[in-house]
Formats: C-alpha cells, structure tokens, sequence
C-alpha cells in the first residue's frame, strides 16, 4: 500500500492518504496492535477516528443506504461516521489553507 501511495505522488504532490480503524472492536488488544502500525507506515496519516463494529452498517449495506439515512438509527454508528468526515474535513481544509 504505501509503495502504491508513492507510485501516485509521483503524479500528485499534494495527494493525502489516511488510514483509519474499521470494524474495529476497541475492547481487545488486537485495534491497539494495528493503529500503533499504522501510525508507524510512512506515507500514511494515521486517523485515531475508528469505525467500530456495529450492526447498523451491516443493515445499512444490505437496504442499499448509508448508516446516517438508515432507520433504525444508530446513533453511535453515526457519531462514529460524523467524526471520521470531520477529522477528514479538517485535514483537507488545512492542507488548502497551506497552499493559498
């Protein structure tokens, strides 16, 4: 993966990658294991904005919609969501405002 990311700079100097927790299960050893990789790949910004393990983005999936638009709600699938764009958002705003 970060062979192939540094491929792509070669095209795009600005481009960004993350890296985030998904389907993670926060109660084990095993998430903390990965996100300490992951903050260790050159190339990649680890985001410490896990999507955990929840059945609302299986059913979501299954009934063709977004885990924001699915009924029932879920609201901690979607605080999980929210927060993931937001750290997303952030980091795509600031990397603009260094380029202006």
């Amino acid at each position: 993966m970060v062979d192939l990311i540094a491929q792509a700079r070669a095209y795009n100097q600005r481009l960004q990658a993350f890296a985030v927790l998904s389907m993670a299960d926060l109660r084990g050893a095993e998430s903390r294991d990965v996100a300490r990789m992951l903050t260790d790949l050159n190339g990649l910004e680890f985001l410490d904005t896990p999507i955990r393990k929840r059945s609302a983005w299986f059913r979501a999936a299954a009934d063709g919609k977004g885990v924001v638009e699915a009924k029932p709600r879920d609201n901690g699938a979607i605080e999980d969501f929210e927060v993931l764009t937001g750290a997303l958002f952030e980091r795509v705003r600031a990397s603009a405002t260094i380029r202006a």
